[in-house]
């Protein structure tokens, strides 16, 4: 076998574990609740998880409201400010992966909310 074949075949083989490792989107939806404030519940998140990230879809009444990526820090937690139906927020991911809780609150605090992955 040439030089530069064995290197061709050797290159190709060092990206075979990085290709095999990478796992399909994960896809979920969480319910909002109300844990400090006035302001309502009941949103829906749609959820979906890639590597590095997590897409979000807010839903009201069937309105969207928001839509933000949260980039993932390699433990698969992450934060991310939004602006939603009440104002300015920010979302906060826990580590992990796939479904979890999350939480979010109005950067003015007069809110914050919990999400429960359903």
């Amino acid at each position: 076998m040439s030089a530069r074949r064995l290197a061709t075949l050797l290159l190709l083989c060092a990206h075979v574990p990085s290709v095999a490792a990478q796992q399909p989107p994960m896809q979920w939806s969480s319910l909002e609740k109300i844990t400090r404030g006035s302001c309502g519940e009941g949103a829906i998140a749609d959820v979906i998880e890639s590597a590095g990230r997590l897409n979000i879809r807010i839903v009201i009444d069937g309105k969207q409201v928001a839509h933000f990526d949260v980039p993932l820090a390699p433990d698969g937690s992450g934060t991310a400010e939004f602006p939603g139906a009440t104002g300015r927020n920010v979302m906060v991911i826990p580590a992990g992966t796939g479904r979890r809780p999350m939480t979010n609150a109005r950067l003015d605090g007069a809110c914050e909310w919990s999400w429960s992955p359903r």
